[in-house]
């Protein structure tokens, strides 16, 4: 086992037992919990006011704005003393806040797979109603509701603990190859880890900085085994826009396929929902036009998978292409005026020879970006090959994807076997 792999791992297994300490403490103590963590937040203000104070007339410079600062912590910090309940309740409001919100794009989420006849869909529309009406309740009425909202943040930062326990074990711990059970993951909070691809594409213009760029696709490969990998998982980002949040892509027998809302004349809600389109494009062309047209850098993950995981992906993508009907991007209904199409599938097409395709049925008929997404269509197939991550939120982004696969690749003997860079 080599150094970098125990740090890691004793890393991670540190991490996760602060936070199962940290989590069965605010299971119980609840709302003692929030109202100490105020008060001492209100002591921090008065304790830095008192210190700027002490040092501005030790100091032979005498500036009026550092003494108003001074005097505004020590203020701020005693009117959180007074008033606690305010900044509680604060607190509860946005939790409440993001319970509304995860409750309408849930309850969006029904009202698409109920136009499109999705089977199972009245489960969707029972736990919006749970999470709006809870949201409802913490906007509402806060301070009445401050123990069982803090009792589920302890349950979660608990469980959050064990994944990171479990996780930082599996480094070191082979893990039984041919798995394929599923489990439910806990994962980081949404806005934290969606970010991850991005601050890793940071990382790596700070370190491709000192070389020149000829223009040409680099690639960067790490291998754990001298093998190739029977499917691939591309996450894609860009350094400004919506694509810092990244897209996911699947290769699978030297095929990309990519879903996503691609029909820019079905564009709707602000581009958040739209016909699903599906692209079926070579490897060898695709990861060229990402990096030249799209400015994109694409991270991939290879997978090798076991006989019956492999016949399990393959079967799941049949099943997929054949509830899809072929789709004519708009530059092929006029091949003779390529110059006059700007939008991404025509481009897609006329650069790729990509194929393109909408779903007569499924729940991938319409694109919402909250659910119906390009990830949810790779975990449905990379569920065959047992990934481990069912979120318990519902919400999987491809910074959650991009966490989990970096972390299986670290795994001794995971199914994860090549990490790869091309920008």
């Amino acid at each position: 086992m080599e150094k970098d792999d125990r740090i890691e791992s004793g890393s991670m297994i540190i991490a996760g037992i602060l936070l199962l300490i940290l989590g069965i403490c605010v299971m119980v103590t609840r709302d003692t919990f929030i109202f100490t963590m105020v008060e001492l937040v209100a002591l921090v203000f008065i304790i830095g006011g008192i210190i700027e104070f002490i040092s501005l007339f030790l100091s032979n410079k005498k500036k009026s704005s550092s003494l108003f600062a001074a005097i505004g912590m020590i203020v701020f910090g005693q009117l959180i003393q007074l008033f606690p309940r305010i900044p509680v309740s604060f607190i509860i409001i946005l939790f409440g806040i993001y319970a509304l919100l995860v409750g309408t794009y849930k309850g969006i989420t029904y009202v698409i797979y109920r136009k499109n006849k999705v089977k199972g869909r009245f489960i969707l529309l029972i736990d919006a109603s749970i999470f709006l009406l809870n949201g409802l309740a913490l906007v509402l009425t806060p301070i009445e509701n401050v123990g069982l909202l803090f009792f589920i943040v302890g349950l979660y930062i608990s469980c959050l603990g064990v994944m990171y326990i479990r996780d930082g074990l599996q480094i070191v711990v082979p893990v039984k190859p041919g798995r394929i059970t599923r489990h439910i993951r806990i994962n980081l909070p949404v806005l934290l880890v969606a970010l991850l691809p991005y601050r890793s594409l940071q990382f790596i213009n700070r370190y491709l900085s000192k070389y020149d760029d000829d223009g040409k696709v680099t690639e960067f490969i790490d291998k754990k085994e001298d093998e190739q990998p029977d499917i691939e998982v591309f996450i894609h980002v860009t350094k400004e826009g919506f694509g810092t949040l990244g897209h996911v892509d699947l290769c699978f027998k030297g095929e990309v396929i990519s879903y996503g809302n691609y029909d820019h004349r079905s564009f709707r809600l602000h581009e958040t929902i739209g016909d699903g389109v599906l692209f079926i494009a070579p490897k060898e062309k695709y990861i060229p036009f990402c990096i030249e047209h799209s400015k994109k850098t694409l991270f991939s993950f290879g997978l090798k998978l076991s006989p019956q995981q492999y016949q399990n992906v393959e079967v799941k993508i049949e099943e997929i292409k054949s509830r899809l009907v072929e789709w004519d991007a708009p530059i092929t209904l006029d091949p003779e005026h390529p110059e006059l199409y700007s939008d991404y599938a025509s481009i897609l097409v006329r650069d790729t020879g990509a194929k393109t395709y909408k779903f007569k049925n499924s729940r991938f008929k319409t694109y919402f970006v909250l659910s119906t997404n390009c990830v949810l269509l790779a975990d449905s197939v990379l569920g065959k090959a047992g990934t481990d991550l069912l979120n318990i939120n519902g919400i999987i982004t491809p910074g959650a994807y991009y966490d989990y696969f970096e972390k299986e690749f670290k795994k001794k003997d995971s199914f994860v076997i090549t990490r790869a860079v091309y920008k």
